[in-house]
Order: C-alpha cells, then sequence, then structure tokens
C-alpha cells in the first residue's frame, strides 16, 4: 500500500504547489526560480558534502525581482525545500550528491554553480 500512497502524494504536493503558486498569481518564470530556490535550499539536508553558495543564489534572487519578504514566496520555497528532502529520505547520501551536482554543482544541467563541495 504505502508504495503506491508515496507516489501519489507527491503528486499530490506537486499538484499543490502548482495550483497555489499559480493561485498567488506568480509567472511561470517565478515559479520556476523559487522551485530552484527550494531544491538548493534543501541540498545539505540531502547531500552532506553539499554547501549553498549563498551569493550567488542572493544574486539570483535580486536579479530575478524575488521578495522573500513575501508570504508567497517563502511558502513556494519552503514546500519545495520540503518536498526535495522528502524524495530522497532513506536513500544513500551517494544518491542525494549525485542528484545535487548533477543539477547545481559547477556544470550543474538546472542552475550551474549554485552549490559547491564543502
Amino acid at each position: 500500500m504505502q508504495r503506491v500512497f508515496r507516489p501519489l502524494s507527491a503528486l499530490f504536493v506537486g499538484m499543490l504547489v502548482s495550483w497555489s503558486a499559480s493561485a498567488w498569481g506568480m509567472s511561470d518564470t517565478t515559479r520556476n526560480l523559487l522551485s530552484h530556490i527550494g531544491q538548493v535550499s534543501a541540498a545539505p539536508a540531502i547531500c552532506r558534502d553539499a554547501e549553498v553558495d549563498d551569493t550567488k543564489v542572493a544574486l539570483l534572487v535580486v536579479m530575478a525581482g524575488i521578495d522573500l519578504e513575501r508570504p508567497e514566496h517563502r511558502r513556494a520555497i519552503e514546500a519545495k525545500m520540503k518536498e526535495t528532502v522528502a524524495a530522497f529520505r532513506g536513500k544513500s547520501g551517494d544518491v542525494g550528491c549525485a542528484a545535487v551536482f548533477m543539477l547545481y554543482g559547477p556544470n550543474g544541467q538546472n542552475v550551474p554553480g549554485l552549490v559547491r563541495r564543502k
């Protein structure tokens, strides 16, 4: 049963975050950037060797016009962070590190350079 409900709950959370973001009137670009920031914020929790480059994240936030004082922006980041940590719960640290560095490391596929090795 748990194998069925876990993917369904992840799908539900994703739909809820997506619906909530559109209900808050955010653009797709803003939602996408908030999602990346949430995933990057989760990096140290899923990979002990990962360290967020706060300067680069702050620069991204400022350049994108994201206001971390807006509750809807904070909620979207926190929701993505929790979703990401939950997705890696119970998995090997090597798996988490591989994902973190593949997506956000120096040559990352999503936003390169937001995460570095300690």
